[in-house]
């Protein structure tokens, strides 16, 4: 098959869930298929194996001054207008010469509804893939999110529970999505690399270890750090338990500060992100457990990753976490916002050894027998040949 795929974000410049994702995703299809990328130009990087094409950003980013604003208030709209015609023609050039079957953009957004649409224009079979949902909703991103749904022919969801919530977002009638193909393809994980070291070297150092980027307002609120903040203080206050939490990612101190408490690094150390992947795995495992407390979530490529290392884990019941995780069979599941029982649940794992082991043996082999990328990869090779065979 011949697959052009279109994503505003990938590596090395954007390490998000996502884009893990799309990188993995291309890296295998590419064997037994024939697949182009279209990015935006900051993506300069070249693939062994896929076409990499390029086009222009609509938008610009400005600095929240006044000067700036207006600049880009004057600039703005004629540099849209400029990139979507720019769009316009590269887009045709590279579906006929590449004789493109398959469209996929991932996440709503201005550029993927034209993606899309322009693909609908040239009779090909377009998807939208949804791996996340973030963030407030704004005029723009609620029109763009109406228009790529609109213009895709499938809905390719990561969780059932992602795709009711963009559903109860969306704005136009639902009778346009009645005869939307919509298919289930969770995230994969590779249990080849991500697997448990045996060896006498790892040791615990840690207690706790949460993994994920806390740079912004949205992360800080999404990924629910304040309550963690909350049941590490109750367990240090109440049961006289000062554990070794440390923090894996990009951080905004700062607005950490500001958000949650003054003084969140008595509570946590932060090691920042870490490039090397050997090193992340390394310090996941000396800890004794991952804890994920997100009040928000799609399918957490970390939680995935951790359950595959044999972590025992615990994380809030949001998204796509309760088709990874069956409570007190392979980790453990607490209601979101909810700081006292994520420290009940914390306490209790930390005292039972037996239970560690029995959550962390069977996150490993529910990683391995439902979400290894061979199946994944089948299954999306098969929605995908259905899709040109009956239509």
């Amino acid at each position: 098959m011949r697959i052009l795929i279109y994503s505003y974000n990938f590596l090395p410049k954007d390490r998000g869930g996502m884009e893990k994702f799309i990188f993995s995703l291309v890296q295998r299809l590419k064997k037994n298929h024939e697949i182009s990328l279209l990015l935006p130009k900051r993506h300069n990087i070249c693939i062994s194996g896929i076409k990499i094409y390029h086009i222009s950003e609509i938008f610009t980013k400005y600095n929240r001054d006044d000067l700036s604003r207006l600049k880009f208030l004057i600039t703005g709209p004629i540099k849209f207008l400029s990139n979507i015609i720019s769009t316009s023609i590269i887009l045709p050039r590279v579906l006929k010469k590449n004789k493109i079957q398959i469209v996929t953009v991932f996440q709503p957004s201005i550029y993927s509804t034209l993606v899309n649409f322009i693909g609908l224009l040239f009779k090909k079979k377009t998807c939208i893939s949804l791996r996340g949902m973030e963030g407030d909703v704004t005029f723009f991103s609620q029109l763009s999110m109406d228009l790529t749904f609109l213009f895709s022919r499938a809905v390719i969801i990561n969780s059932e529970d992602l795709y009711d919530r963009y559903l109860k977002t969306i704005s136009i009638p639902r009778a346009f999505f009645s005869n939307k193909k919509v298919f289930y393809l969770p995230n994969g994980v590779n249990g080849e690399y991500w697997k448990p070291d045996k060896t006498d070297e790892i040791s615990n150092d840690s207690d706790l270890v949460f993994v994920g980027n806390l740079t912004d307002k949205s992360q800080i609120k999404n990924k629910g750090i304040k309550f963690l903040y909350q049941a590490i203080k109750i367990l240090r206050e109440n049961n006289n338990l000062n554990l070794n939490v440390v923090v894996i990612g990009r951080v905004n101190m700062y607005l950490l500060k500001k958000l949650i408490a003054p003084d969140i690094e008595s509570y946590f150390d932060f090691y920042g992100f870490l490039k090397n992947y050997n090193l992340l795995k390394t310090k996941i495992q000396k800890s004794r457990i991952y804890v994920l407390p997100s009040i928000s979530e799609g399918m957490p490529n970390s939680l995935m990753e951790a359950m595959a290392l044999e972590m025992p884990c615990i994380a809030s019941n949001v998204g796509g976490v309760p088709e990874l995780i069956e409570h007190n069979v392979d980790g453990l599941i607490f209601e979101p916002k909810n700081p006292k029982k994520l420290a009940d649940l914390i306490r209790l794992l930390l005292e039972d050894e037996n239970l560690q082991k029995k959550l962390g043996m069977n996150a490993r082999k529910k990683m391995m027998n439902k979400f290894n990328w061979n199946q994944i990869i089948k299954k999306l090779e098969i929605f995908y040949g259905n899709l040109l065979i009956n239509e």
